[in-house]
């Protein structure tokens, strides 16, 4: 599954990543999240890529480690909500 991960990473980013060490990679985090489907990783690569907050796309930016892919995972369930700040004093 790990080939199918990095195929619909490299669709989304419009890249063409092969080395070896993306699918080890990538393969870590399903052994560490078995019970994910392809369908799953696809959605969070989804939700990532419209919250994009990485200069620099590869697929390390979703399953780099299990601690970056765990965020990566909840990143985006919930649309973010603007944070309203009132700097001025209301007289």
């Amino acid at each position: 599954m790990a080939e199918q991960v990095l195929a619909a990473f490299n669709q989304h980013a419009s890249t063409d990543f092969r080395a070896s060490r993306w699918p080890e990679m990538i393969e870590a985090c399903i052994r560490a999240f078995p019970e994910l489907d392809l369908a799953e990783h696809v959605a969070m690569i989804e939700r990532n890529f419209a919250n994009a907050w990485w200069e620099t796309t590869t697929p390390s930016v979703l399953y780099g480690s299990l601690e970056i892919f765990e965020r990566a995972r909840h990143n985006g369930h919930k649309p973010r909500e603007p944070v309203y700040r009132d700097v001025y004093t209301r007289v």
